[in-house]
């Protein structure tokens, strides 16, 4: 009895070619996985440019938040003031000392039987000793 001995069939996928041997049944599936793995690593690449330097991004939010801490610190001071000019107002409306201080500061009044006396002081480079 003879035995015959097996020979290998190509399978239906897989076509011999005089380059080389059979091409794998998922090699155009690794060729597009790293494809598609290399253009997830560009998109991330240029979603973190955007993050960091782009328009928008963290270092303008900083410089933002930096602007918003001065205006604050600004504001603060400006109601501060309007505060102290409301009250100086309301003082004017009621008091009669603020009133006769404004007047003796700003525009040198004195009252009657006062004597006004004004210092003129040298300049300090023209003293003479």
């Amino acid at each position: 009895m003879r035995r015959s001995t097996p020979v290998a069939m190509p399978s239906p996928g897989s076509e011999t070619t005089a380059a080389g041997p059979p091409a794998r049944p998922g090699a155009s599936l690794v060729v597009i996985m790293r494809w598609l793995l290399l253009l997830l690593f560009v998109a991330l690449g240029f979603l973190q440019y955007r993050l960091w330097l782009g328009d928008g991004g963290l270092s303008e939010l900083h410089a933002l938040r930096t602007q918003i801490a001065e205006h604050e610190v600004e504001l603060e001071r400006l109601q501060d003031r309007n505060s102290a000019l409301a009250a100086e107002v309301q003082n004017l409306k009621t008091g009669l000392d603020a009133i006769e201080e404004r007047a003796r500061n700003e525009l040198g009044m004195i009252r009657r039987g006062e004597v006004f006396l004004q210092v003129i002081e040298e300049p300090e480079g023209e003293k003479t000793q």
